[in-house]
């Protein structure tokens, strides 16, 4: 490869914008908006650490592997096109554990504004990794979660305990919700169901 052309990839990947009369450069919008943007980065991928393998992991609720072994059975080589993911090369603990902690590194170098294309896109391919076996768990933001326990403001007005409540409605949201990742209704359905519970007295909003 000419040697010309190997420096400006490089150049294109980790360094900084050149600055031209034509091309004067938007500095500190940029600054704000990758900081910002590596900062989302890092808080999902921090989030991951701590709930990716009860979620996707072999033993989770809905296995990773499972579902590409699906995908690649239906679909074959479409398959790999419609679940772009890293996590066909393994979809172990260990695996997952790994992007999630390559994201969070390549999130704080974007925030430092280190190599920030390049980590940039490293955090872009991990995430896109996560979302594309995700399925339930990426279809929905805040406003798609079901409340319990404390959070939902389920606790004893007299006596100023939760504890007991909260692992009760704990239960009982489980119990609604797990007809719905099988598939056996839709989530409105869940909803009504966990709403239906005599022991949950209070509203919550999904």
């Amino acid at each position: 490869m000419d040697e010309g052309l190997l420096q400006g990839i490089v150049n294109w990947l980790l360094g900084p914008e050149p600055i031209t009369e034509k091309r004067p450069g938007h500095l500190w919008p940029r600054w704000i908006f990758l900081r910002a943007l590596g900062l989302i980065y890092f808080s999902a991928f921090y989030s991951l650490l701590f709930q990716i393998k009860g979620l996707i992991g072999p033993n989770g609720i809905l296995p990773a592997a499972d579902y590409l072994q699906a995908v690649n059975a239906a679909l074959q080589l479409r398959g790999y096109w419609s679940a772009p993911t890293l996590l066909w090369f393994g979809a172990s603990n260990g695996a997952l554990m790994t992007l999630c902690w390559v994201g969070l590194v390549a999130s704080l170098l974007v925030t430092l504004n280190l190599w920030p294309r390049a980590s940039l896109l490293i955090c872009f391919l991990c995430f896109v990794s996560f979302v594309s076996v995700a399925r339930d768990f990426s279809g929905y933001q805040s406003d798609g979660m079901l409340l319990a326990g404390d959070a939902a403001g389920f606790i004893d007005p007299f006596a100023g305990d939760g504890i007991s409540l909260a692992l009760q409605s704990g239960t009982l949201a489980a119990k609604s919700i797990m007809p719905f990742l099988r598939g056996d209704c839709s989530l409105t359905q869940a909803h009504q169901q966990y709403q239906a519970f005599p022991e949950v007295v209070f509203s919550v909003s999904v």
